[in-house]
């Protein structure tokens, strides 16, 4: 697609109503569940309402998932897995795939850009003309070594200064879920500014309710468990809190590699494990919910804040990323540095002691939510991106 065929393929896009042909690129898809892969499947779905055509390129993982599917509508097409890196990145190599289909797409928006497939859409951008957009969900800033180990550490501060650069730095326009990551692109990544833009993570508000109070008071936890995510942590914050409050219990959602020892190490305590759900149950377990934790090292602007904020129920997290554009400690739940431990519990403590306040900052952040954070918005501005990528080849 370079040069004359570049330009014959978009004599269709007259304007701004056209349809566009948009390729997906997220590591994971439904049924796989996590914020980047959830915010990039209803986008699709969203872009599919308004009369685009989006296609999603992704990993077979689950490794029972088939590898072609249409799901609500959307063709779903998934690579071999041949490493699962870490259980974060898997190694697909779909470059040749894309390669081929590439006439097919108008363009090529690519989720996250610490995955090895946005790596090789970067690549493959080096040696064809294409409309290359990156979407950061997160994830750009170092991880200690204290709070995630020498190794991990090691290959963060290896892959953001010899391999994020140039995947991020090859795309034509870059969109941020944050602020934060947005000047971390252009300061620690050397992205051109005037390329990068900033468009907060959003939600159905609709699909949400408010939650009823909880007796006793339920603690929500919805992630991947991971060390990334803090996942480790929650047996000393669990046992801590059980220590000080008799009034309380522990929701935890999601699956991962510490999924069983965080069950050994808990099975004495009021805790109910709920293993990985689909995503549409999780308004349901935000409306039975008091207040969610969300101890992670490492995110973007995560959905699940925004998910809780709808249901009017506070977060307690780490200062992480975006996070502070949504929790503010008062406001809408509380924010802890990162890795202390000892202050999370202290702030965990406060939000269900004080039932007034907890109840004061659930109404705050809903009606922080609608007013910033809703869908049309953000589709918006995701096809004004769209629109003035492909207008400039």
């Amino acid at each position: 697609m370079k040069g004359g065929s570049n330009r014959k393929l978009r004599t269709h896009l007259s304007g701004k109503d056209a349809s566009l042909r948009v390729l997906q690129v997220p590591a994971f898809a439904p049924p796989h569940e996590g914020g980047s892969e959830r915010f990039c499947f209803n986008l699709s779905k969203r872009l599919l309402e308004l009369g685009h055509k989006p296609t999603i390129y992704t990993s077979k993982i689950p490794s029972w998932t088939p590898i072609y599917e249409k799901r609500e509508g959307i063709p779903i097409i998934r690579f071999r897995v041949w490493v699962y890196f870490l259980y974060i990145n898997p190694m697909s190599f779909f470059m040749q795939a894309v390669n081929h289909n590439l006439d097919k797409f108008d363009l090529v928006h690519v989720h996250s850009y610490v995955f090895f497939f946005a790596n090789q859409i970067a690549l493959l951008r080096k040696m064809r003309n294409f409309p290359y957009i990156l979407h950061l969900h997160g994830g750009l800033e170092p991880i200690s070594a204290n709070l995630m180990g020498i190794k991990a550490s090691a290959l963060k501060i290896f892959y953001d200064k010899f391999i994020g650069p140039t995947t991020i730095q090859a795309a034509d326009r870059v969109i941020s879920c944050c602020e934060t990551d947005r000047q971390r692109a252009i300061k620690t990544f050397g992205a051109d500014p005037d390329k990068v833009v900033t468009i907060p993570n959003c939600i159905d508000s609709t699909k949400f309710r408010e939650a009823t109070p909880q007796n006793p008071i339920n603690v929500t936890y919805i992630g991947r468990l991971t060390e990334l995510k803090g996942s480790h942590q929650l047996p000393y914050i669990v046992k801590a809190i059980c220590r000080r409050h008799r009034n309380v219990r522990f929701t935890i959602v999601g699956g991962g590699v510490l999924e069983e020892p965080l069950r050994q190490a808990l099975k004495n305590y009021p805790v109910t494990f709920l293993g990985r759900v689909p995503n549409e149950a999780v308004p349901d377990i935000l409306a039975e919910s008091s207040v969610l934790i969300l101890p992670s090292f490492l995110e973007g602007f995560p959905l699940v804040t925004l998910e809780a904020h709808a249901s009017a129920v506070p977060v307690v997290c780490y200062d992480v990323g975006g996070c502070w554009e949504a929790v503010k400690t008062g406001e809408t739940g509380a924010l802890v540095p990162v890795g202390d431990a000892k202050r999370f519990v202290e702030a965990l403590s406060w939000v269900i002691e004080d039932r007034e306040a907890r109840q004061n900052m659930g109404k705050i952040a809903k009606k922080r939510l609608l007013e910033r954070y809703d869908w049309p918005v953000a589709v918006k501005k995701i096809l004004e991106v769209y629109h003035n990528t492909v207008s400039a080849f």
